[in-house]
């Protein structure tokens, strides 16, 4: 079984190629109901693999994905083969060791990688979506990755091999600390009215089912359950939808596959 966190589509692609490799045709979104996935997570035998992928967001696991991980953690049989693959645009700091904690040594990981993929954070100044010759680039490493990390997961190998980048420990220390007090919030929100075509699309689009249309027009629950994955904004036809004055100008980017 896989079960998988996606906003843009890149980490959904992943899950789907390495569900048609591996011929392993459970495949579960995390945004699926709580009892849903309780329900797919105790139905898995113990000797069965079961992958989690994942978009690194602040450099470690995001808020979806760790309650999958307590899920997990309450199981009664231990999965013999747990693996992880997280998605990121450059890095992913200490990603892994963030998802080993959140196992409580309750279940041990045999195999977790990293695979690059076509940016999407716009959140602040000077980050932008890649530009199409990048994406081309990243998408033709990604297909060969993620063969090879298939054909490691047949295998049943142990294996870490991520890119944590420069300075991991502090992107996943303070760094990360600061994006989740400050940026990781749906207040910055807003919709442009007079281009706004109320189609929905930010609503349907939303992996944490958090926003809601009110008199035609988008609006954030403010419930703390919003990731900043920038799903609605990506998903926008007319760029109506900003996140305060950084996404003046950005790019959007969904993943064509």
């Amino acid at each position: 079984m896989i079960i998988y966190y996606s906003a843009e589509g890149n980490t959904e692609w992943v899950a789907r190629r390495l569900s048609t490799l591996l011929v392993d045709k459970h495949v579960l979104s995390v945004s699926q109901s709580q009892e849903d996935l309780e329900n797919a997570l105790l139905s898995i035998e113990p000797d069965e693999p079961l992958g989690i992928c994942f978009p690194v967001h602040a450099w470690g696991v995001p808020l979806p994905v760790q309650r999958v991980l307590q899920m997990l953690t309450k199981s009664i049989e231990m999965h013999t083969y747990l693996y992880m693959v997280c998605t990121c645009g450059d890095d992913c700091g200490k990603t892994v060791d963030h998802f080993t904690r959140l196992l409580s040594g309750k279940q041990q990981l045999s195999l977790a990688a990293s695979v690059q993929m076509p940016n999407t954070y716009v959140n602040l100044p000077f980050f932008d979506v890649d530009s199409p010759k990048v994406v081309e680039k990243k998408m033709k490493k990604a297909e060969e990755r993620v063969e090879m990390l298939a054909q490691r997961i047949k295998n049943r190998e142990f294996l870490i091999d991520v890119f944590e980048g420069g300075m991991p420990s502090f992107k996943s220390g303070l760094l990360r600390k600061f994006f989740l007090r400050f940026l990781v919030k749906d207040k910055y929100f807003h919709v442009k009215e007079d281009i706004c075509l109320h189609c929905g699309k930010c609503v349907t689009s939303c992996p944490e089912h958090n926003i809601s249309m009110n008199n035609e027009l988008p609006q954030w629950k403010r419930i703390d359950k919003c990731t900043t994955c920038m799903s609605c904004y990506h998903h926008c036809p007319v760029r109506a939808i900003r996140f305060g004055w950084f996404t003046r100008n950005k790019g959007q980017y969904l993943h064509v596959k």
